[in-house]
């Protein structure tokens, strides 16, 4: 009995001691169910594709002017084809002006009125200088009929008397020489050399001239190289496009006289115009594009035009990529819908276009990167 107590205690240690041992000699765990975590596979997003379709347009190069304070461009009127016209007095205070810049008058109307003092000495001395002038001359008549005088004698008293009558006829005409009427139809483009002070004296100098007898220039101070620039590379019959948003006028032009061409032609007028320091280029309008509501003095931007093509295949510059070997290529979709790798060949281009000579169609769709 006592045997068997024994066995089964020293049983009893053993287990223990296997326990033990299998547990303090372990170095891995693992759970009774294992999860293995597989990902999800995410599936790119395809981006989206900008094909175009290419079209015909137009390419139009060159310089716009006018838009800053660099250029100015002008309506004027043609001084070569303009009256200038002012009294024939000394200066003298205005009485009243009765025309402004703009205005249209006939040959007659009163353009202004000066201020006229009547000098009753000067009309009397200028009567007994006539009266003296007279007897002098009615006695050398009665003279010449006695044979005591020559006739080239008499003729001398009849010029001292004449120039006598004429100085008084002058001085009563005078007054009317301070009343200044237009001798001529047209319009008043510009006023010069009145001030609104009453204190000042003055002899106006209006220019009258015909709206079709303007012309259109463009001008740069010379010391701005950036504004003069095209002035200078443009030469005649260079083409031109003028336009006023606010008036609403656009018209085609062409250069009709460059820098030198302008100097030369209006050499005695440019102080008249601008000044001689200025670069010039004078424009005109085509026959058929002159505007009705066109004015002395109506600014307008100009794209003075350098190049131009019409109706040709253009492509975006975005859709075009350049090679080391300065060749251009597109991707075009085809028949399959796939992008293939083109050649083309360029010509003129501006800020958003190239112009495709060869590689292209109209109606072809390409990538823009």
């Amino acid at each position: 009995m006592k045997k068997m107590f024994k066995a089964k205690k020293i049983l009893v240690l053993l287990m223990f001691l296997l326990s033990v041992s299998v547990l303090s000699g372990c170095t891995y765990f693992y759970p009774a169910e294992q999860k293995i975590y597989i990902p999800e596979l995410i599936e790119p997003e395809k981006p989206d594709l900008l094909i175009i379709e290419i079209q015909k347009g137009d390419i139009v190069k060159g310089y716009l002017l006018g838009e800053d304070d660099q250029t100015f461009c002008e309506f004027v009127n043609d001084p070569t084809k303009t009256t200038f016209v002012n009294a024939d007095i000394e200066e003298a205070y205005v009485k009243q002006i009765y025309v402004s810049e703009g205005d249209f008058v006939k040959e007659g109307d009163i353009l202004i009125e000066y201020e006229y003092e009547f000098d009753k000495d000067t009309e009397f001395l200028l009567n007994i200088d006539k009266r003296r002038a007279e007897l002098k001359y009615e006695k050398a008549v009665t003279q010449l009929e006695q044979g005591k005088l020559s006739s080239e004698a008499l003729e001398l008293y009849r010029n001292a008397y004449s120039t006598a009558t004429s100085k008084l006829d002058e001085f009563y005409a005078l007054e009317e020489k301070y009343t200044l009427r237009a001798p001529c139809d047209g319009t008043i483009v510009e006023i010069e050399g009145y001030s609104v002070s009453s204190n000042d004296k003055h002899n106006v100098t209006f220019q009258i001239s015909n709206i079709e007898d303007g012309i259109i220039i463009i001008y740069a101070d010379s010391n701005n190289d950036v504004a003069a620039f095209p002035l200078y590379i443009f030469s005649k019959g260079s083409k031109a496009r003028i336009s006023n948003e606010e008036l609403g006028i656009e018209a085609n032009a062409y250069v009709k006289y460059n820098n030198t061409d302008f100097k030369k032609n209006y050499e005695g007028y440019l102080d008249t115009i601008h000044g001689s320091n200025m670069v010039y280029m004078e424009l005109e309008f085509e026959e058929s594009s002159f505007p009705e509501s066109i004015n002395f003095n109506q600014t307008f931007t100009v794209s003075l035009i350098q190049k131009e093509i019409y109706d040709v295949v253009l492509v975006p510059r975005s859709a075009v990529e350049e090679t080391a070997w300065d060749q251009y290529y597109v991707y075009k979709l085809n028949e399959n819908n796939d992008l293939e790798k083109v050649i083309i060949e360029i010509g003129e281009n501006n800020e958003n276009y190239y112009e495709v000579k060869e590689g292209l169609e109209e109606g072809d769709k390409v990538l823009i990167r």
